[in-house]
C-alpha cells in the first residue's frame, strides 16, 4: 500500500498544468462513451440473430430426436451433475457419506 502510495505521489507523471490534466479526463471519459456506443450497437445488432438461431436449433431439435432420446440425455445429465457434486464435496469436505 504504500509502495503504490509513494509511486503515486512522487513517480508517476502529473502533468503540471490543469488543462492538460482536464483534458486527460475528458479523452478517457469520451474513448470510454465510444466504446460503450460500440459495444451497444454490436450487441443489438447481433442479439436477435443469436435468438432467431437458437430458436431454429432448439426447433430442429425437436423435430429430429425421438422422445427417449431426451430421455436418455435428461438421465445422463443428472448422472454426470450427480457425480460431479460428490467430486466437488470430496474435493472439499474430504471423504463422501457414500464412501464409509
Amino acid at each position: 500500500m504504500a509502495v503504490g502510495y509513494k509511486f503515486s505521489m512522487e513517480d508517476f507523471p502529473v502533468p503540471d498544468d490543469f488543462t492538460t490534466a482536464i483534458y486527460y479526463v475528458v479523452a478517457f471519459l469520451s474513448v470510454w462513451c465510444v466504446i460503450l456506443y460500440v459495444t451497444r450497437s454490436l450487441k443489438s445488432i447481433f442479439w436477435p440473430m443469436m435468438i432467431v438461431i437458437s430458436g431454429l436449433f432448439v426447433y430442429r431439435v425437436l423435430r429430429t430426436f425421438d422422445p427417449m432420446d431426451f430421455l436418455d440425455m435428461f438421465v445422463k445429465a443428472l448422472e454426470l451433475t450427480y457425480d460431479l457434486c460428490f467430486e466437488l464435496y470430496q474435493r472439499f469436505v474430504g471423504s463422501c457419506p457414500s464412501d464409509e
